[in-house]
């Protein structure tokens, strides 16, 4: 037998961050989940820029597939030149980028369905989820 130690002070003061009367328990639920999918799709991709040897490109370009920090993006001149490489060239590989993360969440998606025709209803609902969590659920 393994006795897992509970913090409740941690638990009482994260419960003491949450929304009051804005998200119900599963709306908290769905959007932490949504958000550890996004984490773990981003871990994958990230892991497999790393195996090609350019884990320096997805740094640089990770930035671009965060739907929360948006307005803190780098300009594609700082980035280009961080890379070496031109404007177009930049944007071409944040549009390459862009869809393998969305490949790869919903290959993630995937995993979590037991009928593959679920796949779209599942992207739909973490979409769903995300949106109505905005700003109140951390990860």
């Amino acid at each position: 037998m393994e006795f897992v130690y509970i913090d409740l002070e941690e638990a009482e003061d994260r419960y003491g961050f949450e929304p009051v009367g804005e998200l119900t328990p599963e709306k908290i639920f769905d959007a932490r989940w949504a958000m550890a999918l996004l984490g773990e799709a981003m871990n994958r991709l990230g892991g497999e820029y790393i195996a090609q040897g350019k884990e320096g490109t997805f740094q640089a370009l990770r930035a671009f597939l965060d739907p929360i920090n948006t307005k803190r993006l780098p300009s594609y001149e700082e980035v280009a030149a961080q890379l070496e490489v031109s404007v177009g060239s930049l944007k071409t590989q944040i549009h390459r980028l862009r869809k393998q993360y969305a490949a790869t969440i919903r290959e993630e998606i995937s995993r979590t369905v037991s009928d593959s025709a679920d796949v779209d209803t599942e992207t739909h609902e973490l979409c769903e989820a995300l949106i109505a969590a905005e700003g109140w659920v951390t990860p």
